[in-house]
């Protein structure tokens, strides 16, 4: 019964490392509901996720995006805040 706690390490790890998880399920697989979106409820079907989401959702929007858990997925450095993540927008009176 140590392998799925291994799994997770290996997950977390690499994730830390900036390396991609290739343990990770594809984006539509954990999209359960087909809303091109992860909540945190589908999250929950892969552990090692769960752990990480707050810091893949850098759009704080309380979801994962395509682009949010491809962070996972490739290794990709992501933004480091949500403001990092949003396009800038001035307002003009």
């Amino acid at each position: 019964m140590k392998k799925p706690l291994l799994n997770t390490g290996l997950a977390i790890l690499f994730f830390a490392l900036g390396t991609p998880a290739l343990a990770a399920p594809p984006f539509e697989q954990m999209d359960a509901n087909r809303d091109k979106t992860i909540s945190p409820k589908e999250a929950e079907a892969w552990r090692p996720l769960t752990r990480v989401f707050e810091r893949l959702d850098k759009n704080c929007d309380g979801k994962l995006q395509a682009i949010e858990y491809d962070y996972l997925l490739t290794g990709k450095k992501a933004p480091e805040t949500c403001v990092d993540a949003k396009p800038s927008v001035v307002k003009i009176k």
